[in-house]
C-alpha cells in the first residue's frame, strides 16, 4: 500500500537520490557537464532540506512500507499577479511505480493545497518529455524562453536560456 504525506527533514537524502537517479538516469547523456552539475546541485540533500522547511514551499511524498516512491514539490510563486499561486517544481515517481496513478495522486494533493490557499490556478514548467502527461489532464500551456541563472553549491554561477512550456490548470470547477 502506498501512503501520501508531507515530507519531513529525514526524507531529504532519499528524495535527493530518487530525483537525481530518476532524471539523470534517463537524460544524463543529453546533458552538458554544466547542466549535470546544475541539476545535481539543485537537487542536493542540502537544497531539498531547505525546501522542506521553507514556508513558501510544500513537499509531498509517496511511500511504500520500505521507501519513498514519489515526490511533488510546490513553491509559492508571487510573480503570478497580486495573489500569486502555487507552481509545481518537481514531480517524480520511482521508475518501478510508473503508470500506476501515483503522479495523479500527488497532483491531487497539489490541487487541494492550491484550493486551500484560496487560489484557482496551479502552474508547472514541464519538460518536453512530460508535456503530454499534463495536457492529457487538462493543462493548457504556451512556450516561452527564459534566462535562468543559479549559484551552485561550489559558488559557480550557471546561466542559460531555457525554452520552457509554462502550463496552468484552472481549478475553479474543483473549488
Amino acid at each position: 500500500m502506498i501512503n501520501l504525506r508531507n515530507a519531513e527533514l529525514g526524507d531529504a537524502q532519499q528524495i535527493s537520490e530518487m530525483i537525481q537517479g530518476n532524471f539523470l538516469g534517463r537524460y544524463y547523456e543529453h546533458l552538458t557537464p554544466a547542466e549535470r552539475k546544475l541539476y545535481v546541485s539543485a537537487n542536493s540533500e542540502k537544497n531539498i532540506s531547505g525546501k522542506i522547511v521553507d514556508e513558501t514551499s510544500k513537499m509531498f511524498v509517496a511511500e511504500n512500507t520500505a521507501s519513498l516512491c514519489g515526490v511533488l514539490l510546490l513553491n509559492f510563486d508571487n510573480t503570478r499577479g497580486a495573489n500569486g499561486g502555487w507552481r509545481i517544481r518537481r514531480l517524480h515517481t520511482h521508475p518501478d511505480y510508473a503508470r500506476l496513478g501515483l503522479a495523479d495522486r500527488l497532483l491531487d494533493m497539489a490541487y487541494m493545497q492550491t484550493i486551500r490557499g484560496g487560489h484557482t490556478k496551479l502552474y508547472a514548467e514541464p519538460t518536453a518529455e512530460v508535456e503530454r502527461f499534463f495536457r492529457e489532464r487538462g493543462w493548457q500551456g504556451y512556450l516561452t524562453k527564459k534566462l535562468s541563472s543559479m549559484t551552485l553549491d561550489d559558488g559557480t554561477i550557471y546561466t542559460t536560456t531555457i525554452k520552457k512550456m509554462i502550463a496552468r490548470k484552472n481549478l475553479r470547477g474543483l473549488c
